[in-house]
């Protein structure tokens, strides 16, 4: 029991991490259950061995005499200290190790509580620190999109590039007027050309004709004749001017001026959308934010609804486990109290009242632990209750009890009650809890929807 104990204080001050101290706990609980057995064994031992005793003394296998002076005769331990032998010591001591190693086990238990608490904070902690490690890195990557398409932004100014397609329009206006001017003197010169030479030939047939004092009809027909082949001349002037060449040429010049204009045209309606579509670009950029934050709530929503369903699970797992832990039903008080007539005179070991319940059904004292040390301040057996005798033999030690079925105690001092009521109340509350969580999830789905 001291080593047990000495134990039991390693691992309570123990400043060691939760996952050794579990370890030694489970430890120090297997040494318990160790000795709560050996103690078990000892004393239905005892028993057995102070149940022979009066039939050997019926027998006359021993005498009485000789009984009592081997029970008197001092006896020592394996160290040298004076052992007693005394029946009703022998089973106060036992009931009272049995009773600190019940202590103990509720001691084990709440430590137990403890270092699994320990383990859901640092399992939590954990999660937490990875997500907000998955958020930052987040926030760093849409940090560096932004900077990368301010960049962009700042690279190509739209002012500049306006302005700068504006001088390449003039340049290419200014240019194709000069060659439309060059082109149209060049058609005046041939067609002054033209002129003048038509007016000399003109006036050199007149003189001719003048010089002339009596022409004949055939030099007024060859007169006619020259007339007729210089208006000819002259109305084939502008097919010279303006021949096939020329007129092909000058209507792809004037196809291709078309062109360019028309193309710097839609180049400047183009231009002029795309700055309509950056004075839009706050609204698309809102909405972009908008749509991020959305989904970055999905995120955290579908986190969160793997995080309730694993919690659903574990409280699925606990009520499991509890529901194989053994229970039995509620004490029925109001069932113990006495009706019958022959036991009017039943005295309650606890309360002290007569005639009125079984001492099972006892309301004044309701708690085991209490119980257990009436009996002891009374020096009554646990199994039947009555006073011990120095040779008291137990008339119900091999009796089962009501409740768990075991031997060794009696009915009212089962401690299975109080752990049903208990597995009872853990069953509820891991009940309750799913209930919400699964509440929840259904509140989380629904506005995983509604933002989809």
């Amino acid at each position: 029991m001291n080593n047990l104990r000495d134990r039991l204080k390693a691992v309570r001050t123990s400043d060691k991490g939760w996952q050794e101290c579990l370890t030694q706990l489970e430890l120090v609980e297997a040494i318990r259950d160790k000795l709560h057995v050996e103690f078990a064994l000892i004393r239905s031992d005892l028993r057995t061995l102070y149940a022979v005793i009066p039939l050997l003394i019926a027998t006359d296998a021993i005498s009485k005499r000789q009984w009592d002076e081997l029970i008197n005769r001092p006896q020592y331990d394996d160290v040298g200290k004076p052992a007693t032998v005394n029946q009703g010591k022998l089973e106060l001591t036992i009931s009272d190790q049995i009773d600190r190693l019940e202590e103990t086990r509720l001691s084990i238990l709440e430590m137990r509580q403890v270092f699994l608490e320990e383990e859901r904070k640092e399992t939590q902690r954990f999660q937490t620190s990875v997500l907000a490690s998955l958020k930052n890195l987040h926030d760093t990557v849409e940090k560096g999109f932004a900077n990368v398409n301010q960049d962009s932004h700042e690279t190509v100014n739209p002012e500049n590039f306006k302005l700068t397609i504006q001088q390449e329009i003039a340049t290419l206006s200014a240019e194709s007027a000069h060659l439309a001017e060059g082109i149209k003197a060049a058609i005046d010169d041939a067609i002054a050309k033209l002129s003048r030479t038509e007016s000399y030939d003109i006036t050199s047939a007149a003189s001719t004709e003048s010089s002339s004092q009596n022409p004949s009809q055939e030099h007024s027909r060859e007169g006619e004749g020259i007339i007729e082949e210089m208006h000819e001349e002259r109305d084939e002037i502008p097919r010279l001017v303006g021949d096939d060449d020329s007129d092909e040429e000058s209507e792809q010049m004037e196809e291709e001026e078309g062109n360019i204009i028309r193309d710097n045209e839609q180049f400047i309606e183009g231009f002029d959308a795309m700055e309509e579509e950056d004075e839009e670009e706050p609204d698309d950029e809102e909405a972009l934010r908008l749509a991020a934050q959305r989904a970055q709530r999905r995120r955290q929503i579908e986190n969160e609804i793997h995080q309730t369903e694993q919690g659903v699970f574990d409280l699925e797992d606990i009520v499991n486990l509890l529901d194989q832990e053994q229970s039995c039903a509620p004490r029925n008080y109001e069932r113990g109290a006495i009706q019958r007539d022959d036991e009017r005179t039943l005295r309650c070991v606890f309360c002290g009242r007569i005639g009125d319940h079984y001492s099972d059904s006892c309301i004044a004292h309701r708690n085991i632990m209490e119980r257990r040390l009436i009996l002891d301040a009374l020096r009554r057996c646990e199994c039947c209750l009555e006073i011990e005798f120095s040779h008291h033999v137990c008339r119900k030690a091999n009796l089962p009890c009501y409740h768990c079925r075991a031997r060794g105690h009696h009915s009212s001092l089962c401690d299975l009650e109080e752990r049903s009521e208990d597995i009872r109340n853990r069953i509820h509350q891991a009940l309750e809890s799913r209930r919400m969580a699964l509440d929840k999830i259904r509140e989380l789905q629904r506005e995983h929807q509604e933002l989809n």
